[in-house]
């Protein structure tokens, strides 16, 4: 087979990222680790990978039906549709990195 989208368990599965499992197998010595980003690009199994080689006990919690729900109840916002009265810090926009630019029109 070709392609696989299931995620990945074993380093020699993955294509160029080396980087993010280095990272990553660096940043999981703290006791909460949250991997986020957008659909399909690899988390679970750069997640996998790491604590596979670094041999650490886990739980990995999928969150995107929670995250789902809270959005259609309007429990949760996105950061670019949070009133403007916010301070510039609590706006910022992980995608773009940066505060976000709602005018709050």
């Amino acid at each position: 087979m070709l392609f696989d989208d299931r995620p990945k368990e074993d380093r020699k599965a993955l294509f160029d990222r080396e980087k993010e499992v280095n990272e990553l197998k660096k940043s999981l010595k703290h006791p909460i680790t949250v991997v986020t980003g957008i659909r399909r690009i690899g988390k679970t199994s750069v997640l996998k990978v790491s604590l596979k080689e670094i041999g650490r006990e886990s739980l990995l919690l999928g969150c995107q039906r929670a995250w789902a729900q809270l959005r259609q109840e309007g429990i949760l916002q996105p950061a670019r549709e949070l009133p403007p009265t916010l301070p510039p810090d609590a706006r910022r926009d992980p995608e773009v990195g940066e505060g976000s630019q709602n005018s709050g029109a």
